[in-house]
């Protein structure tokens, strides 16, 4: 099996408003038209089309079961009052026995009903359609470009997936479905209504009084709903739009306390950060009650003009019942009917307020959908490194011929000469618009009033903000540009850089703080992308990138460290608890941290910092693969603990892995390659090649040349 990635550039969810999407004239998108686009997204997936159809299905049949109940109701009442009036030549067993029988499928209807709710949610198609929206977030951010992944925060992307996704699946997609649910029971009723009518007037009946019973759902009931659903519209959009501000206002306050607890402790700032969130949990409260009480507002109304219709054609249908135009089975069905048709209508005006809940969600998964992404260059890169290791190689064969014949190689393998170069690399930062968000989001809600004056309570937090949502104008001023992050002036930028790593080395990064080492450590490690200029590493080698501060996963310590196999050989020998073990001897690990290795709790008991950094180590030589990139590894470590880590990484290369079971040395490995940046003078003593990173080039230095100020 293999795995088929295809990159094109169509946005989410169409085409049709490609380049409004890419200019981020998102106020300029027609919403009707922005929802419908979605919903045909979603149906051109067969898997969803498929789910989808049946549960329409579903949901017609249940509206089948509706109207067969009427005329169930219809005739039972009409037999039991024709025979209590006229009971001469009517056998009353025979009366008995239909009425029971009309009870039996009365009941076999409602059982047939609750088993199509059940199976309607069985389809799943709401659940599939989250999938859809939530994976391909996930995936999208870990594909978003550097500077854009970077400028957003963790509440960001939490309340898109937790929150916008189901809104936007809930509003926009299962939604339409229920109103046309509605409308074709309408249409049903209705029809009903004329076959009624058309049996009443064969029976000398009026046909005014079931032309009443038409007139009000078929033309009264909507045209007064669509002229208050219009009025209402803007209101019931704000109310959405607000509250989604206020709410992701908070969650970010919150990440930031949560985030930040130890400098709020520090600091003394326990009472300032409660005030703070009590105003902001107000704020939304208060939001929150706004939005209620506009939803009251407009859920009334539908069971109001309903009473009116109703008690209007009771009034009119009961003078002609009285005259003995009309029986009391005929109007109880039609009143049976029209409350129905009424419930219906009420039903389809809530769905079409609640569809507009979907376009805050929509706007805002389109911004996070298309953004920029770096796969098309992360493919461009991976076809160059795989040609120019096919040349590399080339060459590596014939220095290992002639190695050979001078008996000079060591190596087995031709691809084990093949170095690590940078070849003219430069790189400038991105920088988002996000340094103009507290301006921008200041001004919009001077500008529109869309943000209730009781937000004022998180101003600090203006230029970090990234508010998910649409809007009506939905300008919104806290994401990324998705045209693309704007380079900034060539003062900035770095390089070009050239050097060469040969595999099987230990190799120091050094330089003056701000001229770019890190920045070349995460070229290399593919972090980052270069903006001109080629980053080769062969392309049958792996590389692991460990960053400078320690991370972990909450599961258990034991799954933190062997986390870079995959599935498929976590439970191979490499992975075993018995190699973990050995590795941290190896590494220093103290006993007590050990025995939370070998237990079964998760990550929840307090170690030092450079206990942290030295698991955090453990687990990239635990994964062994054949390039590792580290950023400042003995950074957190004591000189006697750094020595110790030091020589553990020389065994590391010497041996091509640590605790590997086919011995030490074994040939059959690939070569082992560290490179990192060093941040004391162990580690470039240690190091087999040292290069001093400037600015504007790499230079390869001896050791003796190494700096106080090239280490920080």
């Amino acid at each position: 099996h293999c795995r088929v990635k295809r990159i094109d550039d169509d946005p989410f969810p169409t085409r049709k408003f490609a380049d409004l999407v890419w200019e981020q004239r998102f106020k300029e998108i027609p919403k009707t038209p922005l929802l419908l686009e979605y919903f045909k997204m979603n149906m051109a997936y067969p898997g969803i089309r498929r789910k989808a159809l049946l549960f329409l299905c579903f949901k017609e049949m249940d509206n089948l079961f509706v109207v067969a109940g009427l005329v169930l109701q219809l005739y039972m009442v009409d037999l039991l009052t024709d025979f209590q009036v006229s009971p001469d030549g009517k056998n009353a067993e025979d009366v008995l026995l239909q009425v029971y029988l009309l009870s039996i499928l009365t009941v076999f209807g409602v059982t047939c009903r609750a088993w199509i709710e059940r199976l309607k949610v069985d389809t799943r198609c709401a659940g599939e359609c989250r999938k859809l929206l939530q994976i391909n977030i996930v995936r999208k951010f870990l594909n978003y470009e550097a500077s854009v992944r970077s400028s957003l925060r963790e509440a960001d992307i939490i309340m898109a997936i937790t929150r916008d996704c189901p809104n936007l699946v809930h509003c926009g997609f299962i939604l339409p479905f229920d109103l046309i649910q509605e409308i074709s029971l309408i249409v049903f009723l209705l029809i009903f209504q004329v076959w009624n009518s058309e049996q009443m007037a064969g029976l000398g009946s009026d046909r005014g009084v079931n032309f009443m019973g038409f007139v009000f759902p078929a033309i009264m009931f909507p045209a007064c709903m669509i002229i208050f659903l219009k009025l209402r519209f803007g209101l019931v959009a704000r109310s959405h739009l607000r509250l989604d501000v206020e709410t992701n206002m908070l969650s970010r306050y919150i990440e930031s306390v949560v985030s930040n607890v130890k400098l709020i402790l520090g600091y003394r700032k326990r009472n300032p950060t409660v005030a703070g969130a009590e105003r902001g949990i107000g704020s939304l409260n208060g939001s929150i009650c706004d939005k209620d009480l506009i939803n009251v507002t407009n859920l009334s109304f539908g069971p109001l003009l309903a009473a009116i219709c109703f008690m209007t054609y009771v009034l009119y249908a009961g003078e002609r019942c009285l005259d003995g135009r009309l029986t009391v089975g005929q109007i109880l069905c039609h009143v049976d009917a029209l409350t129905l048709t009424a419930h219906a209508w009420n039903t389809a005006y809530t769905c079409c307020l609640d569809m507009q809940g979907a376009t805050p969600p929509l706007e805002s998964l389109i911004r996070y959908m298309n953004f920029p992404i770096d796969i098309g260059r992360r493919l461009t890169n991976s076809h160059l490194n795989q040609e120019t290791t096919m040349l590399e190689r080339e060459r590596a064969r014939v220095a290992l011929q002639n190695g050979k014949k001078n008996g000079e190689a060591s190596q087995v393998y031709a691809a084990d000469l093949i170095p690590i170069k940078l070849v003219d690399l430069t790189y400038s930062h991105s920088f988002s618009e996000s340094s103009n968000i507290g301006r921008r989001l200041q001004s919009l809600v001077a500008k529109d009033g869309l943000l209730s004056a009781r937000t004022g309570f998180l101003t600090v937090l203006l230029e970090s903000v990234l508010s998910m949502l649409g809007q009506e104008s939905f300008e919104n001023p806290a994401l990324p540009s998705t045209t693309g992050s704007q380079n900034v002036g060539e003062s900035d930028g770095f390089g070009p850089w050239n050097l060469e790593v040969n595999q099987g080395t230990q190799v120091a990064l050094v330089g003056i703080h701000g001229d770019g080492k890190s920045t070349c450590l995460r070229l290399i490690g593919e972090m980052i992308l270069a903006s001109t200029g080629q980053c080769f590493v062969p392309a049958h080698l792996q590389i692991h990138f460990v960053a400078q501060e320690p991370i972990f996963f909450d599961t258990t310590l034991y799954d933190n460290l062997i986390y870079g196999f995959d599935a498929a050989h976590r439970h191979g020998e490499d992975a075993s608890l018995e190699r973990v073990l050995e590795i941290c001897d190896l590494f220093g690990v103290p006993e007590h941290v050990q025995e939370v290795i070998r237990g079964e709790e998760h990550m929840k008991m307090e170690m030092s910092m450079s206990e942290k950094a030295m698991l955090h180590l453990i687990r990239a030589f635990v994964a062994n693969a054949e390039i590792l990139v580290m950023e400042k590894p003995t950074l957190f470590f004591s000189d006697e603990r750094a020595r110790m880590v030091l020589q553990a990484f020389r065994k590391h290369v010497t041996e091509r892995g640590l605790c590997v079971r086919d011995g030490p040395g074994g040939h059959a490995r690939r070569p082992r390659t560290l490179v990192y940046t060093a941040s004391r003078f162990a580690g470039t003593d240690a190091a087999d090649a040292v290069y001093l990173i400037t600015r504007k080039a790499a230079k390869k230095i001896a050791t003796s040349e190494v700096r106080s100020s090239h280490l920080r």
